[in-house]
């Protein structure tokens, strides 16, 4: 027999023991494009029971009760979420999937009261997504460390800010929204840490080479040695009021990677002397300077070590068929007065499977042993340590995870190279229907 249940996560209702019964519950599903925000509509068919008169009433406004209490979730955004839990014949998983609004209507009340059993229908309005109603925390694998829970230390510089999960590890039909903890492992607190975090899904995660160090510009600036930066070095521009390039190649096996689709540019800027700067990039054919597409100009107005988003550019512009060949990626720089001096440690190719920015509310430290967690299943963003506090912020829809492919998450931060952290992901496994 199937269990089918109402739960807000105190108070659990199960429709198909007891005083109640579902006799007839036809499910419908979105479909397997469905957004996260889509919801479907459906009916069940129910009877209440009760000893007796009070006690059948009290079971009713049982069932009323939690339906009030998803209304009031949709209304006000805040309180506890209500669930349609259903766990099938002979399956181990109790799947869920929320409740958005809903309604308890009778049929022939007066005569049911006198037969202690009222014939209902629930009408109710659910995501169009199921998950599993546990949540699992993923193995990671990052540089040098074997596939594990528990946490896997990554660093803030050229190929070991990224943990990987392995594709047997997602299961369901739809991409699932994660809990993502970051937590400072590094020696000392943070001073206004900011994260930029993505997932490559979709670009060959576990080859995609995604870090242009500013130091392999093939023409364009000075390469200068700098403590705290990726390798030790920067490419060095000295700047005026004319905009002067530096030009880097993207390899073909890269373009095939990505085979057409968007790709962040985020710089890694270790430090700006002596006024604003203005940056845009350039996708070019070989060493032309001939733009195939490119990014809007944008004014890095302070001084230190930042992460500048230049936005997104198709890489390359097109499908990919036949193997392209080379590309070069410039970026175009000048001040707006007087003469400025622009150090950039590296720049990140980030795809953008899912993406998203994190900033604390106020510009403070992150303490050693505190996190960044940003909880897409319970929509929840907050700093967890001493004292667990809603300081985090975010832009970008809540990260994501695809079933049945290697999944590679990106972590930049403003900090510098030798800055580490140990990252931990939790998941749920969603699908269209069950």
């Amino acid at each position: 027999m199937h269990t089918i249940s109402l739960t807000d996560g105190t108070t659990t209702i199960t429709l198909t023991s007891g005083s109640y019964l579902v006799t007839e519950y036809a499910m419908t599903t979105a479909g397997a494009a469905a957004q996260p925000e889509a919801t479907v509509t459906e009916s069940m068919e129910l009877l209440v029971t009760g000893a007796n008169t009070g006690a059948l009433r009290d079971n009713w406004r049982a069932v009323e009760a939690l339906l009030e209490l998803a209304a009031l979730r949709q209304r006000s955004g805040v309180g506890a979420r209500v669930w349609l839990q259903v766990l099938l014949h002979g399956e181990a998983t109790t799947w869920r999937s929320e409740i958005v609004s809903a309604k308890l209507e009778p049929e022939r009340a007066i005569a049911a009261y006198s037969r202690l059993k009222a014939p209902a229908t629930l009408a109710f309005e659910r995501k169009a997504f199921w998950e599993e109603a546990s949540e699992t925390e993923l193995q990671l694998s990052a540089t040098g460390q074997a596939a594990a829970t528990g946490g896997r230390v990554i660093y803030n510089r050229i190929n070991d800010n990224w943990a990987q999960i392995a594709a047997a590890q997602i299961g369901g039909t739809l991409p699932a929204a994660i809990r993502l903890r970051i937590k400072n492992t590094s020696a000392g607190a943070l001073t206004a840490p900011i994260v930029y975090a993505a997932v490559n899904a979709f670009s060959d995660p576990a080859n995609f080479a995604h870090i242009l160090e500013g130091e392999a510009a093939a023409s364009g600036g000075s390469t200068q040695a700098v403590t705290g930066t990726s390798g030790g070095n920067v490419r060095r521009f000295a700047l005026t009021t004319t905009a002067q390039s530096g030009r880097w190649t993207i390899p073909a096996a890269t373009l095939q990677d990505t085979a057409g689709r968007p790709v962040r540019i985020l710089l890694l800027a270790n430090d700006i002397t002596a006024g604003g700067v203005y940056v845009s990039a350039r996708l070019c054919y070989s060493t032309s300077e001939t733009a195939i597409t490119q990014t809007d100009e944008v004014y890095i107005a302070s001084a230190g070590r930042q992460v500048v988003d230049l936005g997104a550019i198709p890489l390359p512009p097109g499908n990919v068929g036949a193997s392209y060949s080379d590309l070069s990626l410039r970026l175009y720089m000048r001040t707006a007065t007087g003469t400025s001096t622009f150090d950039l440690d590296f720049i990140q190719l980030t795809p953008v499977d899912s993406f998203r920015r994190y900033s604390m509310v106020v510009s403070t430290t992150l303490a050693v042993n505190d996190s960044f967690v940003d909880d897409g299943m319970a929509e929840l963003l907050y700093i967890d340590g001493a004292i667990t506090v809603p300081m985090l912020v975010a832009a970008g829809a809540p990260l994501r995870l695809w079933p049945g492919r290697i999944n590679r998450i990106l972590l930049l931060s403003n900090q510098i190279s030798s800055t580490y952290g140990e990252v931990r992901v939790y998941y749920r496994a969603r699908k269209a229907s069950l």
